[in-house]
Order: C-alpha cells, then structure tokens, then sequence
C-alpha cells in the first residue's frame, strides 16, 4: 500500500469497483462532464486550510493515453488540467496503463457507452502534468482491482512500471512492481 499526502481528494468512477477513500471524496458518475469534474478538484482545494491540496486520486478505468472518469479524458482534455495549477501538489491515478506508450490489445475496444480516441498514455500523463504544473503518477500495465477494503488515506499497490511526471513533464522517477504472475 501507498500512503497519500493529505490534505487529498479521491474520485472514484461508479464503474470501478475498488473505492479509494481519503479526508476528501467524490463519487463520479458516467455523465459527469470533464469541466464539472476539473471544476470540483479546484473547489475543494480552494476549501481547504492552505487553499491548496498535496494529493489528488483520479480512481477510474483506464487504457493507454485515457482515464475512464466521467465522459472521459483523452490527450486533447489535457489543457482543461490548467485550472489545476497551483492547487494540487500530486495526481494520482490508478487507471491500467494510463502512461503505457502501446495501444489496446488485439480486439480490445474502449468500455461501452465512451466516445474518445486511445492514444500515447506518456505524452497525456506528460501533458497533464505540465498543464495542472503538479505531478502526475501513473501506470504502464494492467492494474489489479483489489477485493478487500483500503484504509483510508492509501491506494493499493501498483502491479508493474509507475511512472512520476514532474510539473516539467520530465520523469522524475520510474518504481517496477511485481506483476500477478511473478514478473
């Protein structure tokens, strides 16, 4: 497990199983517009003591370069995370393979009901974390949705390569997790 810098938000999609739970936290349904959704992240973060947050939980779906939150997000959204800076410290998403740089695997499509286009997971998270100016942390793989409950103030580990963006877009750190079959 990872323990999140407080003050934090976590947003859960409805359509993700595993709840994330920290001193803050939004339910999101599949209608919800990504101006709503980045409109909710500065509103809390401007409630807060410092007016800012260290963490931020985006914990939805997700495949290369598209988090599955809300309407959803692909590389031409990235722009919207500008409201974001100076406001959030640290992004995190737990989405599968968000940063992977490799697109969907033979007869894979996107999750029904979602309109967007998959794309270089490195250059949206890269993007994301240059627009909002925060960090942004997010996987290459497949992530493992966990059937027991997460204390409150941690997400799960991850399965396989995280990535760090910086507010740069530069890597500041790369961490490998064990996979499920032992890689």
């Amino acid at each position: 497990m990872i323990k999140i810098a407080e003050p934090a938000l976590a947003l859960n999609d409805h359509r993700v199983g595993g709840r994330i739970r920290m001193s803050r936290n939004l339910h999101i349904r599949q209608d919800d517009s990504r101006q709503n959704i980045i409109g909710a992240i500065a509103t809390v973060a401007s409630g807060t003591q410092a007016g800012r947050l260290k963490s931020v939980v985006l914990n939805s779906h997700g495949v290369p370069g598209y988090l599955v939150m809300g309407e959803g997000f692909w590389r031409p959204h990235t722009e919207m995370f500008q409201t974001l800076n100076g406001v959030v410290d640290n992004i995190w998403m737990t989405a599968c393979r968000t940063a992977s740089r490799g697109g969907l695997a033979a007869g894979e499509k996107l999750p029904p009901n979602l309109k967007g286009q998959i794309g270089d997971g490195y250059h949206f998270c890269r993007n994301i974390a240059l627009n909002a100016r925060c960090n942004v942390i997010a996987s290459m793989n497949d992530q493992d949705v966990p059937n027991r409950r997460i204390p409150d103030g941690y997400v799960d580990a991850y399965e396989g390569a995280l990535l760090c963006f910086k507010p740069n877009g530069e890597i500041a750190w790369a961490h490998h997790y064990a996979l499920h079959n032992g890689e």
